[in-house]
């Protein structure tokens, strides 16, 4: 989940994804499948193991305790809250939250939105990022788009943090520590790339 332009929605669909996948193996395992954990799976197929109500139990409450714990960190309703973002054209807009500021006018730029057929298109067959397709609206629909993009840009990983100092490190090595490291650093983090 680490890399460039990954937007906190996407995030909390990976999370929300890998939250359904413990349910799913939660309930494989209480009535004894393994097969999700292929390694105990195994280790019971080749040594003929028979696994104990006592032992499937302790994985079972394992899982729930994993469940519990993404569950207290990550809750549900909030994968949900931003979809108008992540779908504008299928979003119904009588669902949005009356905690937007100016509620009226958003739900009304949100129609607007949805009804330009060449905007739909454009969403649909271009491969820009969402950050992009609501940037070239920021002139036209200001509002939406100011909320759309709270969401949208914020840091949603640490990654750009740890490359920076990841790069310090090697950078001001023991061999190098007397050296002022800003334009090496600078030159380690861009995107652009260098020909020497």
């Amino acid at each position: 989940m680490q890399g460039h332009n990954h937007t906190i929605i996407e995030l909390a669909e990976k999370i929300t994804c890998f939250k359904n996948k413990l349910k799913l193996w939660r309930n494989k395992v209480e009535v004894k499948k393994l097969a999700s954990f292929p390694t105990l799976n195994l280790l019971v197929e080749d040594n003929n193991i028979d696994i104990t109500d006592f032992e499937i139990q302790k994985i079972i409450n394992h899982l729930e305790k994993l469940i519990a714990d993404f569950d207290r960190h990550f809750p549900a309703d909030d994968v949900f809250k931003h979809n108008w973002i992540r779908m504008p054209f299928k979003f119904d807009v009588s669902d949005l939250h009356e905690e937007c500021v100016n509620i009226n006018q958003f739900q009304e730029q949100l129609i607007e939105i949805q009804c330009d057929q060449a905007l739909r298109y454009n969403f649909y067959k271009n491969t820009e990022s969402l950050c992009a397709f609501w940037l070239k609206l920021k002139t036209e629909k200001p509002i939406i788009v100011k909320e759309a993009l709270k969401v949208l840009l914020p840091f949603s990983t640490t990654y750009m943090y740890e490359a920076g100092f990841s790069a310090l490190c090697i950078t001001k090595n023991t061999y190098r520590n007397k050296l002022n490291p800003e334009r090496d650093i600078r030159s380690s983090l861009t995107s652009i790339s260098t020909e020497v």
